[in-house]
């Protein structure tokens, strides 16, 4: 700020100094934004592929348990803290196993015989 005649402010605008300061500060948290912006959008795109292969491990298991085939013979053992009587039922185990992104996933289902 200037003073001028009769001491007068004189506001005239920003100086350069002023300028350049806001646009560094719009510049650093805009690219924040951005990379934030990014990293979401990979994920998002991750995640879709994660969830397709899952629903394809989900049908080849609805399949499996509908033809009754691949499966092996299991009991589910239910035991609980402080009782020494277990409950025990009866049933068979699907397994379904593939690859996402570079992981082995294995997916077991128990389902109890009838």
């Amino acid at each position: 700020m200037k003073k001028g005649f009769g001491n007068k402010i004189n506001n005239k605008g920003f100086t350069l100094v002023e300028v350049l300061i806001a646009i560094t500060i719009l510049l650093i948290v805009s690219s924040a934004l951005l990379a934030l912006f990014a990293n979401s959008y990979r994920d998002i795109e991750i995640s879709g592929i994660k969830n397709k292969e899952l629903y394809k491990i989900q049908d080849k298991l609805e399949e499996s348990i509908s033809l009754d085939n691949a499966s092996e013979k299991k009991d589910l053992i239910i035991s609980f803290p402080g009782i020494e009587q277990h409950i025990k039922i009866p049933g068979r185990i699907h397994s379904e196993k593939t690859e996402i992104q570079g992981k082995q996933i294995a997916i077991s289902v128990f389902v109890p015989e009838q």
